[in-house]
């Protein structure tokens, strides 16, 4: 049967506590897992929170280690400019008397976003075109449907009027003429 025990000590320079974890073989053998000799350990939160709270927040309160993540974030930084200027471009100062910076975009740069605004406007453009067109084009249909159908009731109209007159012209005739 596996078995673990733990006793705890108290150090008496620094009020610190101590620790001990002691396995027998079985209990060590079930933390190391299979053949290949993996080590498990389960840690709880509250475990692992209460680590952080005593020895990690300390140790990351030295200046000497501040002083190390600020190299870092400060290297960061400068890596990150020089990576942006190879890329992209550089700020330039203006001119002596102005305090004004501008920035300056490489060729590279500039042709990509050259070609990335003139496809854009280019897809734009044709959206527009074509939907003009089709607006342009069903305002000309409506006019043509309105000229013919108005061209066909005067047409019509008019060879109503023309076939009135000649109906009344041979009914007067036949008014007239014996029969």
């Amino acid at each position: 049967m596996p078995e673990a025990t733990s006793t705890t000590t108290a150090e008496t320079s620094d009020d610190r506590y101590v620790t001990r974890l002691s396995l027998n073989a079985a209990a060590l053998e079930r933390l190391l897992g299979d053949e290949k000799g993996e080590l498990r350990v389960d840690l709880t939160q509250a475990v692992v929170e209460n680590l952080f709270k005593k020895h990690i927040k300390a140790i990351m309160n030295e200046t000497s280690i501040k002083a190390r993540l600020d190299a870092v974030e400060s290297d960061f930084h400068k890596k990150l400019e020089e990576a942006v200027q190879a890329r992209v471009g550089h700020w330039q100062n203006g001119d002596s008397w102005s305090t004004q910076r501008r920035f300056n975009f490489n060729a590279q740069f500039t042709s990509l976003l050259n070609t990335a605004v003139s496809e854009a406007f280019d897809k734009l453009l044709s959206e527009a075109v074509t939907e003009a067109t089709i607006n342009y084009t069903d305002v000309v249909q409506d006019r043509v449907d309105y000229k013919i159908s108005k061209t066909l009731d005067a047409l019509v109209a008019a060879g109503v009027e023309k076939r009135l007159r000649e109906l009344s012209r041979l009914a007067k005739e036949a008014e007239v003429l014996p029969k």
